[in-house]
C-alpha cells in the first residue's frame, strides 16, 4: 500500500514539475500561431511581453488574455504619465502641447476602455472585449498621426505607440483563439 502511495505522490511531482515548460509551450505556441496571422506582432516582443509576467509560467490561454490586457493598460498608463511628463516639461511649442493633450485623452479613455475589456473577457464576452480592445488599438495611430498633420513634426511618443500597438493586437489574437 506504501509503495502505490510513493507512485501516486511520484507522479504528481512529475505532473507539476512538468506544469511550468507545458505552460512555457502555451506562450511560445500562442506567440507563434499570432506572429504568424498578424505582420503586426513580432513574435520575440510577444515571447519577452507574455513572460515578463510571473503568472504567465501557470497560465491558459485565457489567462494569457487577461495578463495581455493587463499589460496593455500598464503601457497606457505609462504612456499617459509620459505624455503629462512632457506637457508640464513646457518644451513644446503650442502644436505639439496641443497634441500631447489628444494622446493624453485618448490614453485616459483607453484605461476605461482596457478595464471594460477585462472585465468582458472575463465574462467571456469575446465580441465586446474584441470591439473595446481594437478602439484601443486605435489610440496609438490617432495620437501619432496628430503629429502628422503638421509636416516636420514627430510624435516624442512613437516606441510606446509602437509598444501599445502591438500588445493590442497580441490581445485580439489571443481574444480570437478563445472565441
Amino acid at each position: 500500500m506504501e509503495i502505490n502511495k510513493l507512485f501516486i505522490f511520484f507522479l504528481l511531482s512529475l505532473l507539476f514539475l512538468q506544469t511550468p515548460s507545458c505552460e512555457a509551450d502555451l506562450i511560445q505556441d500562442t506567440c507563434k500561431e499570432v506572429s504568424s496571422k498578424d505582420p503586426n506582432i513580432n513574435y520575440n516582443f510577444c515571447i519577452t511581453a507574455l513572460q515578463s509576467d510571473p503568472r504567465s509560467t501557470t497560465a491558459d490561454l485565457a489567462g494569457l488574455g487577461t495578463i495581455s490586457i493587463q499589460l496593455t493598460m500598464a503601457v497606457v498608463n505609462k504612456t499617459g504619465a509620459h505624455a503629462q511628463q512632457l506637457i508640464k516639461s513646457g518644451t513644446f511649442d503650442s502644436y505639439d502641447r496641443q497634441c500631447l493633450d489628444v494622446c493624453l485623452e485618448l490614453y485616459y479613455d483607453a484605461t476605461s476602455t482596457l478595464t471594460d475589456s477585462l472585465k468582458a473577457l472575463e465574462e467571456k464576452s469575446y465580441d465586446d472585449a474584441n470591439i473595446w480592445v481594437s478602439s484601443v488599438m486605435d489610440v496609438s495611430g490617432t495620437c501619432e498621426d496628430s503629429f502628422k498633420e503638421r509636416e516636420g513634426h514627430g510624435s516624442p511618443l512613437t516606441e510606446e505607440n509602437d509598444y501599445l500597438f502591438q500588445l493590442s493586437a497580441i490581445v485580439l489574437a489571443i481574444i480570437n483563439q478563445l472565441a
